[in-house]
């Protein structure tokens, strides 16, 4: 029912907020690629991942960078440079050098 399933929205965008604030002060460089994808592929009407993710990016920008450059060269087949979210991921890497 409707209920139940605002609830279980409710109580994932509440455990998704305090996972991602989190890793703000401790992330292995190693989940980097996967909190990409998040920022990439979690909708973002659903919940405002790229609002999160920036500053564990930020928090070692030279890794950051790095794990995006290897998405970027990794780019999937039915991603291009001037649709969202993969040009959304260059304006990132872009957004990040000036930083």
């Amino acid at each position: 029912n409707r209920s139940s399933l605002i609830s279980l929205y409710s109580s994932n965008r509440i455990k998704m907020e305090l996972s991602l604030k989190s890793l703000e002060t401790k992330c292995d460089s190693k989940y980097l690629p996967t909190l990409i994808e998040v920022w990439m592929y979690y909708d973002p009407t659903d919940f405002p991942t790229r609002k999160f993710v920036l500053p564990i990016l930020l928090r070692d920008k030279s890794e950051g960078l790095r794990a995006i450059e290897k998405r970027i060269k990794e780019k999937k087949k039915w991603e291009t440079n001037d649709t969202a979210p993969f040009s959304d991921l260059l304006s990132l890497r872009d957004e990040l050098k000036k930083m």
